[in-house]
């Protein structure tokens, strides 16, 4: 959710006269030493106000210390080895979901989506399964910058999260024999309202993670392979709702090959 202490995008426009505003987050930073460049990962949106918090632009800003120069002592393919070892899941999560999910943009048939649409992302990951649902990873809000980024460059109109939507409570699901919708909404109608953003189509995701040993070819060290290994975002299970109705008009898995 968005850390703004305003239920609508409306009075942000009349207290402070903004019609847009720029959000990042820094993925990641680390410091250079002399076998490694400084780097750095930034995630931004540009938001505008004047559409209910609409995304108008989504990416990842990465980027090594062009001013550095390597130890000429220094051991190559361990520097290339240590440089793998830097870019955290996190990063890596914003770069598969954006991909994942550009995948499935392709494959969806037509009019599911539409440039007209005002888009809530949900994640359900923990949902359903008797968990608490208090607790948001790094790799959680890196997954879903992904999932914006992919929608956005194809001109789909996510909105930015503002005012709080509570999520049902964990013994809400226990015992349940079939799965309920997380809000904690009487209807879902309730959502075209929510913050003045007209929100009439959910698009849900659970992250699919496996452990896996990763081969990845450093900046700067051309036809160098070195393997990283942690859990890795390998695929996406995706429900498209329609708000005004309920129904559910897409349902799929995106997962790498």
């Amino acid at each position: 959710m968005n850390p703004l202490c305003y239920r609508t995008w409306n009075e942000i426009i009349q207290k402070h006269g903004f019609q847009q505003l720029v959000l990042y987050r820094v993925v990641d930073y680390k410091g250079g030493s002399k076998t490694v460049p400084a780097r750095a990962a930034v995630f931004l949106k540009v938001i505008d106000l004047q559409k209910g918090g609409r995304v108008v632009w989504a990416g990842l800003a990465q980027g090594e210390d062009a001013a550095w120069v390597a130890d000429p002592s220094s051991d190559a393919a361990k520097v290339a080895q240590e440089r793998a070892d830097r870019v955290p899941a996190e990063e890596r999560a914003v770069v598969a979901s954006t991909g994942l999910f550009g995948k499935l943009l392709g494959d969806l048939p037509a009019g599911t989506l539409k440039e007209s649409d005002q888009i809530l992302l949900l994640n359900t990951d923990d949902v359903a399964v008797d968990k608490n649902y208090l607790t948001v990873s790094g790799k959680d809000l890196a997954a879903e910058d992904g999932v914006v980024t992919a929608l956005v460059a194809k001109g789909f109109g996510v909105v930015e999260k503002l005012a709080s939507i509570y999520i049902n409570p964990a013994e809400e699901y226990a015992g349940k024999a079939f799965y309920i919708n997380p809000l904690f909404l009487k209807n879902l109608d309730a959502l075209l309202e929510y913050s003045g953003s007209k929100i009439n189509k959910i698009v849900a995701y659970k992250k699919i993670e496996v452990e896996a040993v990763a081969a990845v070819q450093p900046a700067g060290f051309a036809g160098t392979t070195v393997k990283t290994k942690g859990s890795e975002v390998a695929g996406l299970y995706v429900r498209v709702i329609d708000v005004g109705n309920g129904n559910i008009v897409f349902s799929g898995i995106v997962q790498n090959n």
